[in-house]
């Protein structure tokens, strides 16, 4: 998929810090909320751009993991996709997040691949990513150079 100069802008101009509402009664919203935030964004802002979350977190009891173990979840999956684009998101809350071994060799995997990885520090980094990542080339894969350096 290219993206000639005019769908660059139009996908740059889309981006709206009043479209980006995080909700949460917490002083640093959950993981989850900030993932919520940014999808629900990303389906405002990039009609046609399909997403998916990767639902390997949670808690689960040992029965369900187990079952879900051996249908092929796996540790360290980035938390969303977007298959168009070649862009794997591993979300992370503003403050105090990390990454674990397991999702640092699926990132490196990926990479290796020829995926991007991000790995943004809350909903609105998310957002400034994707549009800068969208910016970079107009090619389907670009190069592997959006990181978050914190990693």
């Amino acid at each position: 998929m290219k993206f000639t100069t005019a769908k660059r802008i139009q996908i740059e101009s889309h981006f709206n810090h009043a479209e980006l509402k995080v909700i949460s009664n917490r002083e640093v919203p959950t993981e989850h909320e900030e993932q919520r935030a940014f999808v629900s964004w990303w389906r405002k802002s990039l009609p046609g751009c399909w997403i998916f979350a990767v639902p390997n977190g949670g808690g689960r009891g040992i029965r369900e993991a187990g079952r879900l173990k051996a249908e092929g979840v796996s540790a360290g999956v980035p938390d969303l996709f977007a298959p168009s684009l070649g862009l794997w998101v591993e979300m992370k809350k503003r403050k105090g997040g990390s990454v674990s071994k397991e999702q640092k060799d699926w990132h490196a995997h990926l990479r290796e691949c020829g995926y991007t990885v991000i790995v943004p520090k809350g909903a609105s980094e998310a957002a400034l990513l994707v549009i800068e990542f969208l910016s970079a080339s107009g090619e389907k894969r670009c190069p592997n150079t959006i990181d978050w350096i914190g990693v």
